[in-house]
């Protein structure tokens, strides 16, 4: 009789062996795949154009921002970097260059530009210069090879939105262009108007116009959007939202989105705002009363007569900083939340203005730090309180009026960010 024939029985090497095969031949067909059709390992982008805030990181931190190659030219970055892309820039700084207002022997306004090393004036005899902004052009000198340049916007004395083009620059150091032989374009008028502020982003400007509406003007067309209802006298870009504050004290989300046809009829709803809640193009985050904004590493701080409070830009969540002061104006960057209070002097009407720094831990407990100070003599007036400005840069913060003038300069040291 013939013996049964006994059943194999698999050991633990050979599961080893098993898996260790399956895993190299999972191996070479996925090498095989990725040989012969790559683009079907290459990661879908919906959304081909350049986002609102792109190169935000790189000027905070002193970084120099890549160049990004892309098949068609565009205007890109954002107009002022230091001061979370806050409003009525008083400088702005870009690759290693300072655009700012200077003032002239005559009492009128110059705009200026250094490199570290030297001066130039790019507009000169304005009785006004404010919102300066500074972005990459690549237009104006497109046809001079290893090139860049900077198309500067600002707002001059009529409250016209104006710009000029600072270039042709070497693009990196084996760039057979020259620095000395820069040059600046005529200035343009972007749009007619008045305009209290304007911030360029990438190819958009977002401004308060001189009724208070928040509007969206191309750079390439001057094409103009309403994108408010209400009315308001402070915003913020912020990673393709507008915080802003309205004239009544409140602070609202705005989308830089254009409403339907049928909704933007440019109706007048009042300083208030009233119709603007609960609507998904303008919605209201808290009432108050404050006067300035900055939006920085996803906070809102919110300032005014009661104090400080800031909001998650997430979930609108708010915490009570400080009823201790009563900022004026704020801004905030890595080295901390900067804010000016004025306070009457008493000797003939002139106001007194101090800059302080503090950390959110430092307000809870009532403490900052004094940086600046301003005292004016009996015959000497700031401008009205609610009309200043705090314009950060990369070693020192400028105190400025939203018409542009320069009221003093607190050195902050070269720390970026």
């Amino acid at each position: 009789m013939a013996e049964k024939k006994k059943k194999y029985k698999f050991t633990v090497m050979d599961y080893v062996t098993i898996g260790f095969t399956a895993v190299i031949v999972i191996v070479m067909v996925v090498f095989l795949i990725k040989t012969l059709k790559p683009e079907l390992f290459e990661r879908k982008n919906n959304n081909n154009t350049p986002a609102v805030t792109q190169q935000n990181d790189a000027p905070a931190t002193g970084a120099p921002t890549a160049e990004q190659p892309t098949e068609a030219p565009y205007y890109s970055g954002i107009g002022n970097v230091y001061g979370n892309m806050s409003n009525d820039a008083a400088a702005a700084e870009a690759d290693g260059r300072t655009y700012f207002v200077d003032s002239e022997e005559s009492g009128s306004k110059a705009l200026k530009v250094s490199n570290g090393e030297s001066e130039r004036v790019l507009v000169s005899g304005e009785k006004r210069i404010s919102s300066v902004c500074a972005i990459k052009d690549p237009f104006t000198y497109a046809d001079v090879a290893g090139s860049k340049a900077y198309l500067v916007t600002f707002i001059d004395g009529e409250g016209r939105i104006c710009a000029v083009t600072d270039g042709p620059l070497p693009s990196g150091d084996d760039s057979s262009v020259s620095e000395e032989d820069a040059t600046v374009t005529a200035k343009k008028v972007i749009a007619e108007g008045t305009y209290r502020s304007a911030l360029s982003v990438g190819g958009q400007l977002y401004c308060i116009d001189g009724d208070g509406y928040i509007v969206k003007i191309s750079l390439e067309d001057a094409a103009k959007t309403v994108l408010s209802k209400g009315r308001y006298c402070a915003l913020c870009v912020y990673f393709g939202s507008i915080y802003a504050v309205s004239q009544s004290g409140d602070l609202y989300l705005l989308s830089t989105t254009a409403r339907p046809a049928d909704e933007a009829d440019g109706t007048d709803n009042g300083s208030d705002n009233s119709d603007a809640d609960g609507d998904k193009y303008e919605q209201l985050i808290a009432h108050g009363r404050y006067t300035c904004i900055a939006v920085f590493d996803d906070w809102v701080y919110a300032g005014g007569p009661d104090g400080f409070d800031r909001y998650d830009a997430d979930k609108y969540g708010r915490d009570s900083l400080t009823a201790a002061f009563a900022p004026v104006a704020v801004n905030v960057d890595r080295r901390g939340i900067f804010f000016l209070i004025a306070e009457g002097t008493g000797n003939g009407g002139g106001t007194e203005l101090s800059l302080y720094k503090a950390t959110a831990k430092n307000l809870l407990s009532g403490r900052a730090e004094l940086i600046g100070k301003y005292a004016p003599g009996i015959s000497e007036n700031a401008p009205a309180a609610t009309s200043y400005r705090i314009t950060l840069c990369s070693s020192y913060a400028i105190v400025s009026s939203a018409e542009g003038g320069e009221i003093f300069k607190a050195e902050l040291g070269d720390q970026n960010g």
